[in-house]
């Protein structure tokens, strides 16, 4: 508390200037406390608590999902800038739960942009025809410039782009420095260096962590693709009629990911690889951004004695190194419904936009203290923030290898299948091949079963294509600032 206490900011309500008058109390008398306690009763009937400004029909109605802190600061920007520009109103709203994005757009009720939504909802959307294909607009290609390439591949689906990233989410190597040294190892570039240095570490009790083992039983995409991706291994096929973890090149991933448990004795259940980083049980691991605010807001005691490196991957003959791994963050979509399509556009052009974007991660930091640091999915406003030099250009050069995971219909099947596999392998002992053919039948049947549904299979035949996206069509379309 003490080594934080002149960090903390201060907070003023009221100056007062004043020469031979009395000054008012400092505590309110009973008749004020009862009318003010009595206004707010009945202003509550009315009043709408998630609303930051006045609105209007002529209004932007965004809703965003991120606490009020944020939405406040966003509102003032709106009016000071957008507003003052381009003369289009905006009238931010807080979205507790961005489930209620569903029950708005059942009801022929929804905002004109959302903000803050997560990375899945624009498929689930787009899929049901609910948003604005963003690639429509003249001068998209120039906005998707701002972003790396792989952050793309959640939003796009079916030849259409239905959400920008707001936010991006980074998955690096957390090495302590000072245990490191002290046992004479050097930090892991590869998954064979890993391996290396576990013997070592094991010898006086401490591990290597790797974020599957603080997972429950489902197993995520963002856990389990980087093991197939740096092996060159894909999840769906070209036409997305089927998975494609059955190839030689995602075996060979899933033996690792489940090999480093069963074969190298890695910690199978972390509840908080934070914790255990802190008392040095765990001196080295991979993990994300909260992680990162985590250990520079609240472990002051190891200032200085922890860094981060590139996530560690799959070198080739050549001696480069693959390091795919996805950086899931938030996305902004615009609805379909709207009846301000350009107006939605510009706002969503002018909040992703670099300038913006640092300003408003400046100011949010500068304020509210280093626990709101604004991870920016805009590279070059990301770059403009106060991240330290060393960690900014290890975060960016990570970032090149940023793959995040497409959608298809039925996709959540491979998810939860990949995940049974590894339960299945690592608890069970059952063969991995046997587990992947096992997932891949099961996958496949649900994958066709909701292409089936969505009008692109008809009696088993293939009536409308579907493509998956990739990192190289996104660079073709312009974004290929990663």
């Amino acid at each position: 508390m003490l080594l934080t206490l002149p960090q903390q900011p201060i907070q003023f309500d009221k100056f007062y200037v004043y020469h031979n008058k009395k000054l008012p109390k400092a505590k309110a008398g009973w008749w004020q406390k009862i009318s003010a306690m009595s206004g707010n009763f009945f202003t509550s009937f009315t009043t709408d608590y998630t609303r930051i400004s006045p609105t209007d029909e002529d209004s932007l109605q965004i809703w965003v999902n991120r606490p009020r802190q944020y939405v406040m600061l966003m509102q003032q920007l709106a009016n000071q800038a957008f507003t003052a520009e381009t003369g289009i109103k905006v009238s931010l709203s807080l979205m507790p739960n961005e489930q209620k994005l569903i029950l708005a757009n059942a009801s022929g009720k929804s905002p004109d942009v959302a903000l803050g939504v997560s990375e899945k909802f624009p498929y689930e959307f787009a899929l049901r025809g609910a948003l604005t294909d963003l690639s429509q607009f003249e001068d998209y290609e120039e906005v998707l410039e701002r972003f790396a390439p792989g952050a793309m591949l959640p939003f796009i689906f079916d030849g259409g782009v239905y959400a920008l990233p707001e936010t991006q989410n980074f998955w690096v190597l957390f090495y302590r420095k000072d245990i490191l040294d002290a046992l004479g190892l050097e930090v892991p570039q590869t998954w064979e260096d890993v391996l290396a240095i576990l013997p070592s570490l094991q010898r006086y009790g401490m591990n290597f962590y790797v974020p599957l083992a603080e997972a429950g039983a489902m197993k995520s995409f963002n856990l389990t693709t980087p093991f197939f991706y740096q092996q060159g291994g894909e999840l769906f096929a070209e036409d997305g009629t089927k998975t494609a973890v059955d190839s030689e090149e995602a075996l060979e991933g899933f033996k690792l990911m489940t090999d480093i448990f069963t074969v190298y004795n890695m910690p199978l259940q972390i509840p908080n690889f934070y914790n255990h980083f802190r008392d040095g049980h765990l001196p080295i691991g991979i993990s994300n951004y909260n992680t990162y605010v985590e250990l520079t807001t609240a472990a002051p005691e190891l200032s200085g004695s922890w860094k981060i490196a590139p996530y560690p991957g799959i070198a080739d003959d050549k001696g480069n190194i693959a390091r795919w791994a996805p950086g899931t963050g938030q996305g902004v979509i615009v609805f379909k419904d709207s009846d301000k399509q350009q107006q939605a556009w510009e706002f969503v052009k002018w909040w992703t936009s670099a300038e913006v974007q640092a300003e408003f991660g400046n100011l949010i930091e500068t304020i509210y203290g280093p626990t709101y640091r604004w991870n920016s999915a805009n590279l070059d406003a990301f770059s403009e923030l106060p991240w330290p030099e060393e960690d900014l250009e290890i975060i960016l050069e990570q970032w090149k290898w940023l793959k995040d995971v497409p959608h298809i219909p039925g996709d959540y099947m491979l998810d939860r299948e990949l995940s049974n596999a590894w339960n299945k392998v690592v608890f069970d002992g059952e063969n991995q091949r046997k587990a992947i053919e096992d997932a891949v039948v099961l996958a496949n049947r649900e994958i066709m079963k909701k292409l089936e549904e969505f009008g692109y299979v008809k009696n088993g035949q293939i009536i409308k294509k579907l493509k998956v996206p990739t990192i190289e069509d996104v660079k073709r379309s312009g974004g290929d600032s990663g």
